[in-house]
């Protein structure tokens, strides 16, 4: 049971993302998603919007890393 939400790293994160109690926790678990997360969780990055300019890097950075893991991976 991963961060207590199933065993799959990526719905875990991705749970965190829309869970409004860890919002200021964005950043780190974008910055996750861009390390472990899979190609199914660029939709819910690429729908984060309103965030500061350091967290929307953060998210981009994310975003590019995830696609070019999965473009290598194919």
């Amino acid at each position: 049971d991963v961060l207590g939400w199933g065993t799959d790293i990526t719905d875990a994160l991705v749970h965190r993302l829309h869970h409004p109690t860890l919002a200021p926790a964005i950043p780190i678990t974008a910055y996750r998603l861009g390390q472990m997360g899979d190609n199914t969780c660029v939709f819910h990055l690429e729908a984060l919007t309103g965030l500061p300019p350091a967290h929307q890097d953060v998210v981009r950075s994310a975003i590019h890393r995830i696609k070019e893991r999965h473009e290598h991976s194919v």
